[in-house]
């Protein structure tokens, strides 16, 4: 299990894995959170992402229609 730091150290992990390999924010968040041994649904995880970073999965989300129209942003992501 990794050390995880603060949001900033959380975010820039993300950015790098979207731009290196290429995933959506939310892959990318799924696959840091289980590369540091945390469950996406906790509450640390929640407290981890930086609201830019909510409003990039939420946009994706968007238009890759996983979220309805009338859904509220960011606050309902497509994950649990």
């Amino acid at each position: 299990m990794l050390k995880v730091n603060n949001m900033i150290e959380v975010s820039n992990a993300i950015e790098k894995k979207v731009k290196d390999k290429e995933l959506t924010y939310l892959e990318a968040a799924v696959e840091y959170f289980t590369e540091v041994g945390l469950e996406m649904n906790s509450a640390k995880c929640k407290n981890l992402l930086s609201p830019v970073i909510v409003e990039k999965i939420a946009d994706e989300a968007y238009s890759m229609h996983m979220m309805g129209k009338n859904a509220r942003r960011p606050n309902k992501l497509p994950i649990d």
